[in-house]
């Protein structure tokens, strides 16, 4: 099933991790995959000239994917979950979205671990060898503080920051 034969339709970095999503005969939803991606979670595309290897893949395998309403009555008849094979994910079936938020989101706070990184849901900016980051709900204004940052400072993330150790330092 998860053979290396497969290319990748699009390729997402998400804090340094890359993950090579393949799309078998589901190409029509292309699109809204890669909107998906880019604002559920914040994902890079990468671009497909790019010599970048994924370390992981999710792999769309089924006859066709069917977008769903949930019904809570029934839920566990009516989700798909995923073959995990090493660094792969397999759906031979579709699953509601957020299903795979969920899984997307353990992988991503699992490999950023072991780089000794955490992500915040926060806005920052640096200056002067300092940052300063902003940490709320969403529509707490994070952003339009971002908007107001002092001249020659240096974006650092809108929505999601990435901090990471070196030699013990943040």
């Amino acid at each position: 099933m998860a053979s290396s034969h497969y290319t990748h339709d699009f390729l997402l970095n998400i804090g340094g991790i890359y993950i090579g999503v393949y799309l078998g005969n589901n190409l029509q939803q292309e699109y809204f995959w890669r909107d998906f991606f880019i604002t559920r979670l914040k994902a890079c595309l990468v671009n497909n000239d790019s010599e970048v290897v994924p370390t992981h893949k999710i792999i769309f395998s089924g006859p066709r994917a069917e977008f769903r309403k949930i019904d809570k009555r029934t839920v566990s008849k009516q989700i798909s979950y995923p073959l995990i094979k090493g660094r792969t994910l397999v759906f031979n079936n579709f699953l509601h979205p957020n299903i795979l938020l969920l899984y997307l989101y353990s992988l991503v706070e699992s490999e950023l671990a072991k780089k000794q990184t955490l992500a915040l849901h926060a806005s920052g900016f640096a200056i002067d060898n300092q940052a300063l980051l902003f940490c709320g709900d969403p529509g707490a204004g994070k952003s339009t503080i971002l908007s107001r940052r002092p001249p020659g400072s240096l974006v650092i993330g809108d929505d999601k920051v990435l901090l990471t150790m070196v030699n013990g330092n943040v």
